[in-house]
């Protein structure tokens, strides 16, 4: 397996908990063996079906570390073979402000009601409607909207609340 260390779950603990301390033993110095000499124990042992449980995990493991080294891997190789250049935005002074024009729309797309000042979200509106009924919060945010003095607010979430 070519791996400095390997896993055993906390949950896999349920399964083999009732086994004897001495199978248990056989059990854990064959985990041991097929993680640093590959040597799995005989199928007729009364531990195997044990073990084939932390070999399956074993094997998922080491799938998940060979993806994730590769990727790591090709990562670098990328950040390797790129120039000064690709790093370099081409039309720096303007990127700033794209990225604010992205994350507005980002927001936009989030807003259940805006109206001068004041906004709300979707999340929020969520919220609302753990305690109120649609009819009631969209009643109540158009008193908000129409009241004149609602440039005070701060906060379309808040208020409705209350």
């Amino acid at each position: 397996m070519n791996r400095p260390s390997f896993l055993i779950y906390g949950s896999f603990y349920d399964p083999i908990k009732h086994l004897p301390d001495l199978e248990l033993g056989r059990l854990f110095r064959s985990i041991f063996e097929y993680q640093l000499k590959e040597i799995e124990p005989d199928s007729s042992d009364p531990i195997y079906m044990a073990f084939c449980f932390f070999k399956n995990q074993f094997v998922l493991d080491q799938q998940k570390y060979v993806q994730k080294c590769s990727k790591n891997s090709e990562n670098a190789r990328k950040r390797w073979e790129a120039t000064a250049c690709d790093r370099i935005q081409m039309d720096a002074k303007h990127a700033d402000k794209e990225k604010e024009k992205e994350k507005e729309k980002e927001k936009d797309l989030l807003i259940y009601r805006h109206f001068d000042h004041l906004s709300i979200s979707i999340e929020q509106v969520n919220k609302l409607l753990e305690n109120y009924s649609k009819e009631q919060i969209d009643s109540t945010l158009d008193r908000i909207q129409n009241y004149s003095q609602n440039k005070k607010y701060k906060s379309l979430y808040l208020t409705a609340q209350n």
